[in-house]
């Protein structure tokens, strides 16, 4: 049975389940890239006033859980990254 066709929903404000996979059984990440990427999710999440709840990065694929915040809203936690 095929699945349904998904739905895209525009809203400003909402969480979202960010999932990318590689085909074809390559690697996507080793330890490093991990890190690095890491680093970039913090700036972007900053950058476009986005709170990342959870995440998984694994060698060939990641999770990310995240929720758009506000306009000029910024988190709580909110760091200045150098």
């Amino acid at each position: 049975m095929a699945r349904a066709k998904r739905r895209w929903v525009s809203q400003e404000i909402g969480s979202y389940h960010i999932i990318s996979r590689v085909a074809g059984g390559e690697l996507l990440f080793n330890e490093g890239d991990k890190e690095r990427f890491l680093r970039l999710l913090e700036c972007f999440a900053i950058g476009f006033f986005v709170e990342i709840h959870a995440f998984c990065i694994m060698s060939n694929h990641f999770h990310i859980l995240a929720t758009g915040l506000e306009k000029g809203k910024k988190g709580s936690d909110e760091k200045q990254l150098t």
